[in-house]
């Protein structure tokens, strides 16, 4: 199936297949996101800049493709799914580069990332990457006060997405546990957490308890 698919997806031509695999490849193997140095040689890193350029390869076939496989990794096992955030800064680098936004400091230009990463909860092996939520911020980004704003509006919105997509994913699993640092302590996100899966939260909130008294 991997030959036929390619480690990334077809992309609907099985050169482009081929091509993806062995960018994925280089990348397992060097540990460079560096495209002058994955290519080796002038033809290799033209090679893969007309694969990333393709029209036809996306990020929503490479997150369903090796999305696909964590999932079947995750059969009958109990998984841990660890969701966190990444912001990928192109500050001075930005130049000729298109559909950036405001990075996390308002100024520099980047997007951001937030995957989910399956691990088996027995054995600790990483199964690999379920899912991820990418975006970039509108240049005109302005958030409003966070009082004003409703859960759906927020990007904050992107951990209960998380459990969400999680859940549903790994209906196949033993039992399903996102984990998550205390960014995520959102009130919302154990309100609305989907039944599929139990929540682990780093804690950033003395929240008040059933029983009276706080947590911390």
């Amino acid at each position: 199936m991997m030959d036929r698919v390619g480690a990334l997806g077809y992309f609907g031509d099985a050169r482009r297949a081929a091509v993806g695999t062995a960018l994925i490849d280089r990348v397992t193997s060097t540990g460079s996101l560096v495209v002058r140095k994955l290519g080796i040689d002038r033809a290799g890193e033209l090679a893969f800049h007309r694969f990333l350029a393709a029209p036809s390869v996306s990020c929503t076939e490479m997150l369903r493709t090796v999305g696909s496989r964590g999932v079947a990794a995750g059969a009958g096992r109990h998984i841990v799914v660890a969701q966190d955030t990444t912001e990928i800064n192109f500050s001075g680098r930005d130049a000729n580069r298109r559909g950036l936004g405001p990075g996390g400091d308002g100024c520099s230009d980047g997007f951001f990332i937030h995957p989910l990463i399956a691990i088996d909860g027995q054995t600790e092996a990483v199964l690999g990457l379920l899912d991820a939520q990418i975006w970039a911020r509108d240049d005109e980004f302005r958030p409003a006060p966070r009082r004003e704003r409703g859960f759906e509006d927020k990007e904050s919105i992107r951990w209960l997405r998380g459990a969400e997509r999680a859940a549903g994913m790994l209906r196949g699993a033993a039992s399903v546990v996102v984990v998550a640092d205390r960014e995520s302590d959102i009130y919302g996100c154990f309100v609305r957490r989907p039944a599929g899966a139990e929540l682990i939260i780093r804690a950033a909130h003395d929240r008040a308890l059933v029983e009276a008294g706080y947590l911390f």
